[in-house]
C-alpha cells in the first residue's frame, strides 16, 4: 500500500507537467484491482488524487476504494 506522503514525495521528485504517463492501481470494494493509465492532463489528475484521497490513499467519499500503487513516467 502507498501512503499519501509517499505519493507526494514521488510527485515532487518529478515535474508532473513533463511526465508522459501516470499509472495508478486502485483496489475496489470487491477486492479487484483497476489499473488507470493517463497520458494527458497528468498535473490535473495528480491534483485530483491529492484532493480526493486521504492520508492512507483511500477515496474520501468511498473509503473502500484505495490507491495501492502508482507510477509516474
Amino acid at each position: 500500500m502507498v501512503a499519501k506522503s509517499e505519493f507526494n514525495d514521488r510527485v515532487n521528485a518529478v515535474e508532473p507537467e513533463k511526465a508522459s504517463v501516470l499509472v495508478v492501481a486502485i483496489k475496489l470494494p470487491t477486492g479487484a484491482l483497476e489499473i488507470i493509465t493517463n497520458y494527458q492532463n497528468i498535473p490535473e489528475k495528480i491534483k485530483y488524487y491529492q484532493e480526493n484521497y486521504n492520508e492512507n490513499m483511500r477515496l474520501k467519499h468511498a473509503p473502500d476504494v484505495q490507491i495501492v500503487n502508482f507510477m509516474i513516467v
